[in-house]
């Protein structure tokens, strides 16, 4: 337990879960519980959740929640559940504001983290959602939001940070650049 040990070690990587790893992570709970999503309700829940852990937790609580509060149906369990009932959980009670307040919470890691989400978010919005641009781009954008941050970065160093948010989830490097990781991001944002 030396201050250097986290320097010779392989980084851990605190994003989004593998497809797969999220998928069990809240259908293997409800099942438990005698509630079974269906396959479209499944892919709009971890949408809705950018396969991240905390939210997938957050989301499957108030699911269960409004679950357990209705009456069940006749019949044997498994319940089944669809994307219409996803979809009104995810309206109701503030579970959007929750979700976004968890995901700023990540953003927040770093105050560049911030700039450099809202600045692609930004080009985004204006551009569409499948605009993308290198990191040199990208990092001059942010130099003219916060040049006391930005303006004399190397571009290798501004690399590292979009790195670290590709980790985080936020942004995913392509063949043609850096882009936001998906328009759920956006809207949280």
């Amino acid at each position: 337990n030396v201050p250097l040990a986290h320097l010779t070690q392989q980084p851990v990587t605190v994003g989004p879960l593998h497809p797969s790893d999220a998928v069990n992570l809240i259908t293997a709970p409800l099942l438990a519980l005698g509630y079974e999503l269906d396959d479209a309700a499944t892919w709009r829940l971890l949408a809705r959740t950018n396969y991240q852990p905390g939210m997938i937790q957050l989301f499957g609580q108030a699911l269960l929640r409004a679950l357990e509060a209705a009456p069940r149906p006749a019949g044997a369990p498994p319940v089944k559940v669809g994307s219409r009932r996803v979809d009104e959980v995810y309206r109701s009670a503030g579970l959007a504001e929750q979700m976004r307040r968890r995901f700023m919470l990540t953003i927040d890691l770093d105050p560049k983290y911030r700039c450099i989400a809202f600045a692609m978010a930004q080009r985004n919005l204006q551009d569409g959602l499948d605009t993308t641009c290198d990191d040199e781009t990208l990092l001059n954008v942010c130099a003219t939001y916060w040049p006391a941050a930005f303006a004399e970065m190397r571009t290798a160093l501004f690399s590292g940070l979009v790195d670290e948010m590709a980790g985080l989830g936020v942004m995913t490097r392509t063949d043609k650049g850096v882009r936001i990781r998906n328009p759920n991001i956006v809207r949280l944002l």
